[in-house]
């Protein structure tokens, strides 16, 4: 590794500042209601299944339309496509809070709002990751990519610690509230932003032609369908975000406004970890350290779910947040690297099918599981899935494991 003299320099460039700034009060808002509807659906049911459920209305979205996303990203301009996704998303959650500021929400409303978000997502998530190194020089785009992930993982601990409060003192809707209005506040935050690479790119037409393309690079580089397998096993086998209720409820017995504990304990673990990752420039061996990183993330998810001690529970979420963070960053870097300007459109999408699809099928498995078994035993299966997960991938695909790219000089 090299180091570099500040991980944050990357905010001297205008356009990435203004997009940090603005997807990252975003993201405060989606992490608020993620809380939130979590909690308001226990509430409601209180069944485990249901909480299941959120992981299906989320994924569907997901599996039938990433792969023509990642075209339209590619054809379009990418600002564009993001600033249509932000009306679309703040007129969905302006309804959304005002059910539920008038008391007519149910179980079947939270499900068609998480679909219906989920859709928009379709085209949002890869776009937003697709649009960073669009915005600043090539030599900058590993600590672009690393402060992004610092962000949203900020946001995962202000967001949550924010929406146990606002649970306590001002009710469920007052996070739908500020969600919708979030969305609005990226906009504004777009409006200065430039593309610097957009005229280098090459015209995509909107074809199957063009969705093959991306599939067949994808498929013909084991890089990157190895990563993207691995992410998707991990967060299927090892994602419990979504029965916290549980835990705080029947496991760890803490008071509502003190939930948001378990959602910031992870990302509290990314951010240092992310810290130390920007002082670096360049990390050798990338294939090992993914495996590695993943393989601490399923052990520690086993801890979390033999802990009955909240102190024990929030260093396990902290060391998952860790081993998740170093992960993703090589992961997600590596991918842009080795991914031509003019398809990184259709690899981000078709690679949100498993970043995304994985935590919300694993979200779906998590919630069945813990309904039939428990939510402790359930954790605990789904840490060693993602140890086994590692193993299996470093054994059908030796490319990973002796991988590095080859800027890591």
């Amino acid at each position: 590794m090299k180091r570099l003299l500040h991980p944050f320099t990357v905010f001297q460039y205008s356009n990435f500042r203004w997009l940090t700034i603005g997807m990252f009060l975003s993201y405060i808002g989606s992490q608020m209601q993620t809380v939130g509807i979590s909690w308001h659906l226990y509430q409601i049911t209180h069944s485990a299944f249901s909480l299941g459920f959120i992981g299906l209305a989320g994924f569907l979205p997901i599996l039938i339309l990433s792969p023509i996303s990642g075209v339209l990203i590619d054809a379009f301009d990418r600002r564009k496509v993001i600033i249509v996704n932000q009306c679309l998303l703040l007129l969905i959650n302006g309804v959304f809070a005002y059910l539920s500021l008038n008391n007519l929400t149910t179980p079947i409303i939270l499900y068609i709002v998480i679909f219906l978000n989920s859709v928009v997502q379709v085209l949002d998530l890869p776009a937003r990751q697709t649009i960073i190194p669009s915005v600043v020089p090539s030599h900058a785009i590993i600590q672009a990519m690393n402060v992004n992930t610092i962000s949203r993982q900020t946001t995962m601990i202000i967001g949550p610690a924010i929406a146990g409060y606002m649970i306590a003192f001002y009710g469920v809707s007052s996070l739908y509230v500020v969600n919708a209005f979030s969305f609005f506040v990226l906009l504004l935050a777009l409006i200065p932003v430039r593309l610097i690479h957009e005229e280098a790119r090459i015209a995509v037409p909107v074809s199957m032609h063009s969705i093959l393309e991306g599939m067949r690079f994808i498929r013909n580089s084991p890089i990157l369908y190895s990563t993207m397998l691995l992410d998707f096993f991990a967060n299927f086998f090892a994602a419990s975000t979504v029965i916290f209720p549980i835990f705080a409820a029947e496991i760890l017995h803490i008071p509502t406004k003190d939930i948001g504990l378990l959602y910031t304990a992870p990302a509290l673990g990314s951010v240092i970890v992310g810290l130390g990752l920007g002082m670096f420039t360049h990390i050798r061996q990338q294939g090992k350290l993914i495996l590695w990183a993943v393989g601490i993330y399923g052990l520690a998810t086993i801890g979390f779910g033999l802990s009955k001690s909240l102190p024990l529970s929030l260093f396990f979420l902290a060391l998952v947040g860790g081993a998740d963070m170093i992960s993703m960053v090589v992961r997600r870097t590596v991918s842009q690297l080795v991914t031509p300007e003019h398809i990184r459109g259709r690899m981000n999408s078709i690679n949100m099918l498993f970043f995304a699809g994985g935590p919300y099928l694993g979200e779906a498995e998590a919630g069945f599981a813990a309904g039939m078994l428990g939510a402790p035993f359930a954790v605990v299966i789904g840490g060693i899935g993602a140890i086994a997960s590692v193993i299996g991938i470093a054994y059908w695909v030796p490319e990973l494991t002796n991988y590095t790219h080859k800027t890591a000089k």
